[in-house]
């Protein structure tokens, strides 16, 4: 995490984002990295919305703590309530507030025959934009699939009277390793996940901005399109998300819950440290053997330093008790 975040600091930006499919494991300590660095940390997810026999990769980046909770929330969706690790759509519509919404770079497809989906995801989050990315795969089969689908995108939501996209769109290319030479760790991690290496590139590394201005330029015909503004629009886009990312976790305080002891357990105990200390003394009489006593003793008192000190008694009551 921290090698990202130095890369980051030393390209001279002043906010990092984090997206990982189907997890948000990493984010805590991604923003205590980011927060270290004295950066802006990025709060995303990636998941895949389910729509009338149809699937579509979106990415979702948090702007508020409403926004977070939302999140956490699509998260619960995809990983505990869905059998194949998508999110319906009216469980997306429900949790917009506070989100932002990215189609993934092969949408452009399906949200031309899905445009009320669309529309309705549009009303419902702070905003919805397209994801442009141009990396390169060792494939030409994806590599033919991605400019496909941006070539569509373009030619199809670009209102040239109005200068305007019925989406518009946003530049996030994927990355999965810092730089160019880490590209086989990715190959190597997912070989060890599924048996298999998924999309192979070199070109999904941590780039700057010149990089990026130079596969635009690359791609887009000139004559059609002002690729210095189209640039600097999608840019804007990107710049947008990362502002409005206020979204953080809240690591001041204790969010962990609070035993409320009965009338019965205030006459026997006295208060809730006297009864866990004594429900850990009825159990190790009860079960620990006499000739063990000590060892089981020793252990016993460093497992209470640690949820004492860590303020974790309240928690083991309300696991234990009730």
């Amino acid at each position: 995490m921290s090698r990202w975040v130095r890369k980051a600091v030393w390209m001279g930006h002043t906010a990092l984002g984090i997206c990982d499919r189907n997890t948000m494991g990493a984010t805590l300590a991604f923003q205590k990295a980011c927060d270290k660095a004295g950066i802006r940390p990025v709060i995303g997810y990636t998941c895949t919305l389910a729509h009338e026999g149809e699937k579509v990769e979106v990415k979702i980046y948090c702007q508020s703590q409403r926004g977070l909770r939302n999140l956490l929330r699509i998260q619960k969706a995809v990983m505990v309530d869905a059998v194949d690790a998508t999110v319906p759509l009216p469980e997306l519509l429900r949790r917009g507030e506070g989100n932002v919404l990215v189609f993934g770079k092969l949408s452009p497809f399906w949200m031309e025959k899905n445009l009320p989906a669309v529309k309705a995801l549009r009303e419902t989050f702070d905003n919805v934009f397209y994801q442009v990315d141009l990396s390169e795969y060792k494939a030409e089969r994806l590599d033919a699939e991605v400019l496909k689908a941006t070539a569509h995108f373009f030619h199809t939501f670009y209102d040239e009277r109005n200068d305007s996209f019925l989406v518009e769109p946003v530049l996030i290319a994927d990355c999965y390793y810092p730089d160019r030479d880490d590209a086989r760790t990715k190959t190597v991690l997912n070989k060890i996940a599924t048996g298999a290496a998924h999309a192979q590139s070199d070109d999904q590394y941590f780039k700057d901005i010149d990089e990026h201005y130079a596969a635009v330029c690359a791609l887009f015909d000139g004559e059609r399109w002002n690729t210095d503004a189209l640039f600097e629009r999608m840019c804007r886009h990107t710049v947008e998300i990362a502002e409005g990312a206020e979204a953080r976790y809240q690591t001041e305080r204790n969010y962990m819950p609070r035993y409320d002891m009965t009338a019965e357990e205030q006459q026997r105990y006295g208060d809730r440290y006297a009864m866990f200390r004594q429900l850990l003394e009825d159990g190790f009489r009860r079960l620990v053997p006499r000739e063990r006593a000590e060892e089981y003793r020793t252990r016993l008192e460093k497992e209470v330093y640690i949820l004492e000190s860590t303020d974790n008694i309240d928690y083991m009551l309300c696991s234990t008790t009730r």
